[in-house]
């Protein structure tokens, strides 16, 4: 019904507009008063004589019509649309309503396009160079999801690819992924290589109970495969594993701009492995609260346990923080075949070596004060060294990971003056227990979050 928009829309070019005429001659205009005077003026156009009057003010710009006292009709509406041949309103075509004018239902088609192309790469001080390529597929309302991952290397035994599928049309989300993982890891005892292939399928399930509760529920079968690079001869060993797992969800944090600003967010998980190869049971739970005290201040409290049961239990060790930069140490947390899939970093555990303390149980206690040192103070047309919302922490990590028991203290004989004939002294130090603090910085670097920890580890010497 907008002129302006049906124009538009009915696949012709617009007509160009009328070429304006200029004033009216005084033979014109006593014409026109001959013509009105002798008619009159139709009582069903014209309500009053001052409709079509001339300007008092410039006579020379002819009669001026007074358009609110005309009564229009749809024959302008009837000539565009018998002109055009246009239907009767493009915005609302009649093939979508039945005879009754309810909207006719139709089925929607599923077809998928490409709506991500991704690649990235990075360097890890444990596994190397690593890079990966991205493809996301979705149909029109987003409901079913593809995924592709890909970093070939050499050939498919030494390269990673990922494919994944995702029903999200209903309240219970279903997906269904299949991946292969290969890495290469150095052993420092014996200066081997091992390389490491996890590979498997796995089935997953959403529910959210309501916007801030969810049940997730996934079942595995998991291969891993371990060859010895420095012996091609010796055959890889293999195994099979099934794993379900379970964990429940409650998140009511309020998102700020380099973390959760305020609220609470908890989850707990129940996992295991029936196989003979791996049986055990692993209940994992972890807690935090943030309190706003400020615009740009906030204090974080986490909590975080792990205890795992059964003949051969999964292995905890500690990881520093996530993405460190640890130019070298001296074990990996892996020590067989299932440690590869099932070994899991304890985070963050400041001012410890990696992999520095290991066992079937863990339990960590993170508190940070976060405080604003530089904020929102832009870096000018060119960003090469953005320094804006410049974010310093303070913080203290205390937890245990033990191995069957738990042992709070540990006994050293040391030689305090160097003199081989004098006795060695008792030095009492933390055995199970880590004990940790420090400060850090938090940032955005050309959009990337970049964060430096510097901590100090208490050993509790005595």
């Amino acid at each position: 019904r907008n002129p302006l928009l049906r124009d538009a829309a009915d696949g012709r070019p617009p007509m160009p507009p009328p070429r304006r005429a200029g004033p009216p001659t005084p033979e014109e205009l006593a014409f026109a008063d001959s013509v009105l005077a002798l008619l009159g003026p139709p009582p069903d156009l014209l309500a009053s004589a001052d409709t079509l009057v001339l300007d008092p003010a410039d006579p020379s710009r002819g009669p001026r019509v007074d358009v609110r006292e005309y009564t229009f009709s749809d024959a302008f509406d009837d000539g565009q649309r018998s002109r055009t041949g246009a239907p009767e309103d493009p915005f609302r075509p009649a093939f979508n309503r039945d005879s009754t004018g309810a909207l006719l239902a139709r089925d929607y088609k599923l077809r998928f396009t490409l709506d991500l192309v991704y690649a990235a790469g990075g360097y890890d001080t444990i596994y190397g160079v690593q890079s990966v390529t991205q493809l996301l597929f979705s149909d029109m309302l987003g409901n079913h999801r593809i995924g592709l991952s890909t970093n070939l290397v050499l050939d498919l035994r030494n390269a990673d690819y990922v494919l994944s599928y995702q029903d999200r049309s209903r309240r219970t989300q279903f997906g269904v992924q299949g991946f292969h993982l290969a890495r290469q890891l150095r052993d420092p005892a014996n200066a081997t290589i091992y390389r490491y292939r996890n590979y498997g399928l796995v089935g997953t399930a959403r529910y959210p109970l309501d916007k801030f509760r969810r049940v997730d529920a996934e079942v595995g079968l998991l291969g891993v495969s371990l060859t010895d690079l420095s012996n091609l001869g010796e055959r890889a060993r293999s195994r099979l594993f099934a794993v379900p797992r379970v964990t429940y969800t409650v998140d009511q944090t309020v998102p700020g701009f380099l973390g959760p600003r305020s609220g609470a967010r908890w989850a707990a998980s129940l996992s295991g492995s029936p196989g003979p190869d791996a049986a055990f049971a692993t209940v994992l739970a972890d807690g935090r609260r943030y309190w706003s005290v400020g615009p740009g201040y906030a204090v974080a409290l986490r909590g975080s346990a792990g205890l795992s049961l059964g003949p051969n239990p999964q292995r905890f060790y500690a990881a520093g923080v996530q993405n460190w930069v640890q130019t070298e140490f001296d074990s990996l947390p892996v020590e067989g075949p299932d440690d590869f899939v099932f070994a899991t970093p304890v985070l963050p555990v400041r001012g410890f070596g990696f992999n520095e303390a290991a066992g079937d149980r863990f339990a960590l206690v993170n508190a940070e004060a976060r405080v604003p040192l530089i904020a929102a103070l832009l870096p000018g047309p060119i960003p090469l060294a953005p320094l804006y919302n410049i974010q310093t922490v303070a913080f203290v990590d205390a937890g245990v990971i033990a191995n069957g028991g738990l042992d709070v203290w540990k006994t050293d004989l040391v030689d305090a003056d160097g003199d081989p004939g004098t006795p060695d002294v008792e030095v009492r130090s933390f055995d199970d227990v880590l004990l940790g603090a420090g400060v850090g910085l938090r940032t955005l670097v050309l959009g990337y979050p970049v964060r430096v920890d510097w901590g100090w580890p208490f050993e509790g010497t005595e």
